[in-house]
């Protein structure tokens, strides 16, 4: 079961996210507003003076949730914003390596559905670009999270199933006990792997936190990056319409904005805490 210490680290994460703190700021700052409206009601001295202060904060932090709102969900600026973090390593070189290690992201178990629909778009990218590189050196073992069978219908295991979907072969697959968090994954492998040289799988906004968490436990990964948001496109003509579209605020641009907002927060989190 996780700790305390990590349940409490995610609820404050998820709470910090663009979309949760403009709520919060646009709430506040209407209460605000409203409850220095002094209608009908003569005021004077330091209670008016309290009162005008307290429509300028409300005023100023329903502002300020509107700047955050058109911020995160403009495109242009989710997109260089992502790329910042997804453009520090190359797609993985091709170098000979032992095994190919793949970093867990989230999952949802329907048995109505087909294994490759229980993972979650991150999850599904990193199990398919493992799979490339693994056929791509016959010699290397495919090395999978594995999964509290608690959050599992009969203790299914998500990311091996997944694969073996794909076309993996199961005798190639090798899985890990479950882990928390990339800190606590590079713990599990570190005892699996030792100091060889292997391929790390995640998603390319995650492998700089990634890269630099596996290297302080002494491993030697290689980053295969994947799963990237923030590609850029070729510099073609479009129609007017088609331009003025992609800077559009967008919910699609705010998810960019959030994926690396929440890298941020655990770069930060990683240097508070002495982790890297």
């Amino acid at each position: 079961m996780p700790s305390l210490g990590f349940l409490l680290k995610k609820l404050v994460g998820s709470l910090l996210m663009p979309l949760p703190v403009a709520l919060f700021l646009g709430t506040a700052g209407w209460w605000l507003w409203l409850s220095a409206d002094g209608k009908g009601v003569l005021w004077g001295g330091d209670e008016d003076r309290r009162r005008r202060r307290r429509a300028r904060l409300g005023r100023s932090a329903i502002a300020l949730s509107l700047l955050i709102l058109w911020g995160s969900s403009c495109p242009p600026l989710s997109q260089t914003g992502l790329a910042a973090f997804e453009d520090d390593f190359p797609p993985f070189p091709g170098d000979s390596v032992s095994a190919v290690v793949v970093l867990a992201s989230d999952f949802r178990h329907d048995l109505g559905a087909p294994p490759t629909a229980w993972l979650s778009e991150a999850s599904l990218y990193r199990v398919a670009e493992g799979i490339r590189i693994a056929q791509m050196q016959p010699w290397a073992r495919l090395m999978l999270p594995g999964v509290d069978p608690a959050r599992t219908i009969g203790g299914n295991e998500i990311y091996r199933e997944a694969a073996v979907a794909l076309g993996m072969d199961p005798q190639r697959i090798t899985l890990a006990p479950p882990g928390f968090d990339t800190d606590d994954e590079s713990r599990i492998w570190a005892s699996v792997v030792g100091s060889r040289p292997f391929a790390l799988v995640t998603s390319a906004s995650h492998m700089p936190r990634a890269m630099r968490l596996f290297e302080r436990a002494g491993l030697n990964p290689v980053p295969a990056p994947t799963g990237h948001r923030a590609l850029s496109e070729p510099d073609v003509d479009r129609p007017v319409l088609e331009q003025v579209r992609r800077v559009l605020p967008s919910a699609s641009a705010m998810d960019r904005t959030q994926t690396a907002w929440y890298e941020l927060l655990g770069g930060v989190w990683v240097w508070l805490t002495g982790l890297v």
